[in-house]
C-alpha cells in the first residue's frame, strides 16, 4: 500500500490525459478532407422561385439604383425669440432644469442632468409659432434647442403638458 501512494498525485492526471484523448478522437466529422464534398451554406441557400435568388449577400462595383421614397412632408415654423428661456449648464454636478411656455399654452420642459455635457454650455430653448405643413397628423407646437449640435452623454428629460382650460 505504501508504494501506491508514492504514485496517487500522477493517477488523477494521467486519467485526465486518458479521458481527453478519447473525446480528442471524437472531433466533428466535417474535416478540410471531405469539407469539400458536402454543400456550404450559400450552395445549399433555398431559391426564391419568383425571382430566383437565393438571399446571398454580394459586392459589386455598379452604383445601385437610387429608391424611390415618398417624401415625409414639409414643415414651416417661426420662432418666437420673446418667450425664450436660457440657463447655464455649470457641469458641477448640479442639473438644469429649463421651461417655457409657447404662445399656444404647451409647457415645455427640459433637464439636463449632472455630468451630461463634458464642458460647462449656456443652453437656451426657443418656443416655435406658426407652424404649418404638410405631414400626416396635426402639429402641436415645437422648440429649438440651442446651441445646434449639442451631444449628451446621460440621457436627458423633456416634457411638453398642455394646461386644461
Amino acid at each position: 500500500m505504501t508504494v501506491s501512494r508514492k504514485w496517487d498525485y500522477l493517477i488523477i492526471p494521467l486519467i485526465a490525459i486518458l479521458v481527453f484523448s478519447l473525446f480528442g478522437s471524437c472531433a466533428d466529422p466535417k474535416t478540410k478532407e471531405n469539407s469539400a464534398a458536402s454543400p456550404s451554406v450559400a450552395e445549399s441557400a433555398p431559391v426564391d422561385e419568383n425571382t430566383g435568388d437565393t438571399g446571398d449577400a454580394a459586392f459589386s462595383d455598379e452604383s445601385p439604383e437610387p429608391l424611390d421614397l415618398p417624401t415625409p412632408g414639409s414643415v414651416s415654423f417661426g420662432k418666437d425669440d420673446s418667450l425664450s428661456a436660457a440657463g447655464e449648464y455649470l457641469n458641477d454636478g448640479t442639473d438644469l432644469t429649463l421651461r417655457v411656455t409657447d404662445s399656444g399654452g404647451l409647457t415645455w420642459t427640459l433637464t439636463i442632468p449632472a455630468f451630461a455635457l463634458k464642458e460647462p454650455e449656456r443652453i437656451v430653448m426657443v418656443p416655435l409659432k406658426d407652424l404649418s405643413g404638410d405631414i400626416p397628423g396635426s402639429i402641436a407646437g415645437g422648440v429649438q434647442l440651442l446651441p445646434d449640435g449639442l451631444r449628451f452623454y446621460k440621457p436627458r428629460g423633456s416634457d411638453c403638458l398642455r394646461r386644461r382650460a
